[in-house]
């Protein structure tokens, strides 16, 4: 018994041993994870401090704000107010979402307008989603700002140093296949004599697939109303014909057909008594375009901005089908009826005529 109880007893410090062992490695794998997981306490006082960023995107896909109609829904895919949200991203380091992180991401517009919605959003799991989002003012170069709040161990994302999205653009009007768009632009308070309520409308229906947005005015006014056109006249050639006094972009988005699309421009016979025009026929669109293309009688064709094409438009015909006048004439009111004629689909860009 004696030495069966002293066999017993020998084996214990082995036991102890194993036990120590246990508990060292089990000690050494809690302080392993306590290191792991605060590499990303976003927000927090750490020692050393943590590293952290904002950004538009969600485990490594785009999710930034883009084009957009007026009062329609900003979201992370161009002229689609269904699409994925806007989302702001709280991440450390290595560029990883930090998934503890709670706090409130805010969004701010850069730009003139007003920005709609749920501009303040509680982060869940490192993330903030902005699905309400919209501004009532078309233009281009908008920009959003996010800031994090609490942001200690932010380099982006502070008040001082926020997250700043690309630049997208708003359009006036979207439609879909089988709808039509419309744009206008408003009088100048300044104008005088004063023309109707707006100077001129541009509409276009969308008789194909993918979507269509129409702007006018966004992308230049006539230099009487304070801005600038992109001019068909260059220094050997001046250009003899009348314009709308803006010019209308035309943008398409997920199209896979091919045709024209024809805008339709009324300008107002106001605007006709401020540039004393020729009469009707005096009204010729001056394109731009990303490609080049045939011009009236000849008249040069300048490369006015990297790969954008400026000229006078010829008249539509059957060798020349986009690019081109479909048709001018007058209403009752003496305003000017014009058409001009563009390819559809988005393979050769989005033009832009006045």
């Amino acid at each position: 018994m004696g030495a069966t109880a002293q066999r017993r007893w020998r084996r214990v410090p082995g036991s102890l041993a194993l036990l120590t062992t246990l508990v060292v490695l089990s000690s050494f794998f809690v302080i392993m994870g306590a290191q792991v997981a605060s590499a990303a306490q976003c927000g927090q006082i750490t020692d050393p401090p943590s590293v952290c960023s904002l950004e538009f995107r969600l485990d490594g896909v785009d999710r930034s704000p883009h084009r957009a109609a007026v009062g329609e829904t900003i979201t992370s895919a161009d002229l689609d107010p269904s699409g994925p949200p806007v989302i702001v991203e709280v991440e450390d380091e290595f560029g990883d979402r930090d998934t503890a992180y709670g706090g409130l991401i805010s969004v701010a517009l850069i730009g003139s307008g007003k920005l709609f919605g749920h501009t303040s959003v509680m982060a869940v799991e490192g993330a903030a989603s902005f699905a309400d989002l919209s501004i009532n003012t078309k233009g281009k170069n908008f920009q959003l700002t996010a800031t994090a709040s609490p942001s200690t161990g932010f380099t982006v994302g502070t008040p001082d140093f926020p997250l700043t999205s690309g630049t997208f653009r708003i359009e006036g009007d979207r439609c879909a296949g089988g709808q039509t768009c419309t744009d206008s632009l408003p009088v100048a308070k300044t104008l005088s004599p004063a023309p109707s309520q707006t100077l001129m409308i541009a509409s276009l229906t969308n008789g194909g697939t993918g979507v269509v947005a129409l702007s006018v005015g966004v992308d230049g006014l006539d230099p009487r109303l304070g801005g600038t056109l992109t001019s068909c006249s260059t220094d050997t050639f001046t250009d003899p014909w009348f314009h709308a006094p803006a010019e209308t972009t035309v943008d398409e988005v997920r199209a896979t057909g091919t045709g024209t699309k024809v805008v339709v421009l009324r300008i107002d016979k106001g605007w006709r008594q401020m540039v004393l025009d020729r009469g009707i026929q005096s009204y010729r669109p001056c394109i731009t375009a990303l490609v080049r293309f045939t011009t009236w009688d000849a008249s040069p064709l300048t490369e006015t901005a990297p790969g954008e094409f400026t000229g006078l438009a010829p008249d539509c015909g059957k060798t020349i089908t986009t690019f081109c006048r479909a048709f001018v004439k007058s209403n009752k009111p003496g305003d000017v009826l014009e058409g001009i004629a563009f390819p559809a689909g988005i393979s050769l860009g989005d033009p832009r005529g006045h």
